[in-house]
């Protein structure tokens, strides 16, 4: 398979982050796990073709935050932070190939004791698929592009855990996307079982009184941001081979962080569509020509929730449309789903996404900056993806110092 400078460039990326993630696995608490997954991708349209069993490769490099000189490390009870990168059979390679990817994750235990309670691990990451839709491909209308994201969530539980060496099972959900950059794009949600082998046996400490920071309990912020998107004008499958349009935002908006761990906040966001204003001109609609630009536009109001790891963010917002103009015409020309679905896609949009904070967030500086990048929706149905840049203005009188 000949590659193009772009998918140069990520497999470049690819092994570079292998090479960082191995030599930062050499210091204390850092690991190395081995992970098999088996299981089977779920049909999620009619007429999905057959496949057979699911095979995945995966190398885990991860480090446990034991240390007690952070706040958001004993908030969070000493998660585990880390990268997968590994390589995904989804049992029909003439269709689905392959996909090669590399997931940042962070990993969360129900309880004090690590060795006996579950960890729930959540990843998002870039993807590299060897097999799309294409003339001599047609039926594969889940993976539309070469470049797409990859999410996985998994529970785990440790069934042996020794010096040199532990054991875990668990149940993963894993899901591969474009976020609607290239149509067709269903995408391929899959679940599987996984063994893990760990190089390196789990530390069994325990719980430590949290060091006193010298800050309330609370800080108020005001959050600003700006968004550049893109994604075709379409359905899920149609019109394929569709010119790609950006998507620009701007979100507003005024939280609370409790402690160093957490993050909620509420406000507004704007976007325009130049996908919208390029089809109602090319269709001639005239009852949206006079207002172009509103009408090409949404605004909804934000609720936003994120855990944060010190310069890391992973961010979930959700949200509630308060103008759209064109997208009823929009989803009566390209979705045409029934009333009830409608709704839901009109009413809520939401985001999944993943930041990196240029100061550490637990130390509460006065002022801080942030880029992302997110997969936005319609109520969990991919519409662009996004990269952000922002600001954020701490209100706190006191700080935490390093």
């Amino acid at each position: 398979m000949k590659l193009n400078l772009g998918q140069k460039k990520f497999v470049f990326s690819f092994f570079a982050s292998l090479l960082v993630c191995i030599g930062s696995a050499q210091k204390d608490q850092s690991f190395i796990q081995f992970e098999y997954q088996i299981g089977h991708v779920a049909p999620n349209y009619r007429n999905f073709p057959k496949s057979s069993i699911l095979n995945a490769y995966q190398l885990n490099f991860g480090k446990y935050y034991t240390a007690q000189d952070q706040d958001w490390k004993n908030y969070f009870d000493h998660p585990l932070l880390g990268v997968s990168i590994g390589v995904t059979d989804f049992g029909q390679s003439k269709l689905f190939g392959q996909q090669i990817y590399l997931t940042p994750f962070f990993s969360l235990k129900t309880g004090d004791h690590p060795f006996k309670k579950m960890w729930f691990r959540f990843g998002l990451g870039p993807a590299m698929h060897t097999r799309k839709y294409s003339i001599s491909n047609v039926e594969n209308v889940s993976i539309g592009s070469t470049l797409n994201w990859a999410f996985t969530a998994s529970m785990h539980k440790y069934i042996i855990s020794k010096k040199n060496f532990a054991l875990q099972l668990g149940i993963s959900y894993l899901h591969a996307s474009n976020a609607h950059v290239q149509l067709p794009n269903y995408g391929l949600n899959s679940g599987v079982v996984s063994l893990i082998y760990q190089t390196k046996g789990i530390q069994q400490w325990t719980q430590s009184s949290m060091p006193d920071y010298q800050f309330p309990r609370t800080n108020y912020f005001i959050h600003i941001s700006q968004g550049l998107g893109l994604h075709e004008l379409g359905g899920t499958e149609r019109p394929i081979g569709g010119k790609k349009f950006s998507i620009h935002s701007i979100s507003i908006c005024t939280g609370i962080q409790w402690r160093a761990g957490f993050k909620w906040r509420a406000g507004f966001t704007y976007r325009y569509y130049p996908s919208y204003a390029n089809y109602i001109i090319q269709q001639d609609l005239k009852e949206f020509q006079n207002k172009l630009k509103w009408n090409a536009s949404s605004i909804h109001f934000l609720l936003g929730f994120e855990f944060l790891f010190g310069h890391f963010g992973a961010d979930l917002e959700g949200g509630l449309t308060l103008s759209k103009p064109f997208y009823p015409e929009f989803s009566r020309r390209f979705e045409k789903y029934g009333n009830f679905k409608y709704w839901l896609k009109y009413l809520f949009p939401s985001h999944l996404q993943m930041n990196y904070y240029l100061f550490n967030t637990a130390y509460r500086p006065k002022n801080n900056y942030f880029i992302g990048a997110n997969i936005s929706a319609n109520f969990g149905q991919a519409d662009f993806s996004e990269l952000v840049i922002g600001y954020q203005k701490n209100l706190s009188r006191k700080k935490a110092k390093p």
